[in-house]
């Protein structure tokens, strides 16, 4: 037995340094796939949300008969119950500075086409706008 079978015997230093460095590239590649994998999921969230907020706003805009529509609804104005910026504490909605705004596109005696706009400030703290265009006659 010589000096080789000596050598071979142990981890050295160098190779657990070098390990550990590899290791720890790996754990901060992996770290970065989760942190992505989070901000799309709470992207994704928001938008489902958001959609959902403004079917439930559609829904409220069809229980008022079409005779009472534009006074209940006037044109450019906020749903005030979908509108965390003057709702107290206790009754928000689930989107952070969420507003629904009902826009008229065109007009007249038997019909409206209109357009609901959720706006919201999502995850990253930017206003998000997500857009439904409805057509409503008597």
């Amino acid at each position: 037995m010589g000096s080789g079978a000596k050598a071979d015997a142990g981890v050295t230093l160098v190779e657990i340094l070098i390990s550990a460095m590899l290791i720890g590239i790996l754990l901060l590649a992996l770290l970065s796939v989760i942190h992505s994998a989070n901000m799309l999921s709470d992207s994704s969230r928001e938008g489902t949300i958001a959609s959902h907020e403004l079917q439930a706003a559609l829904e409220d805009t069809y229980a008022v008969p079409f005779s009472q529509f534009k006074t209940a609804f006037p044109n450019g104005s906020y749903l005030p119950e979908y509108d965390n910026t003057t709702l107290p504490d206790d009754q928000k909605r689930p989107l952070r500075d969420e507003r629904i705004r009902i826009d008229y596109l065109q007009e007249s005696p038997d019909a409206v086409s209109y357009e609901l706009t959720i706006e919201f400030k999502n995850h990253k703290g930017f206003t998000q706008k997500e857009r439904l265009t409805m057509r409503r006659s008597k």
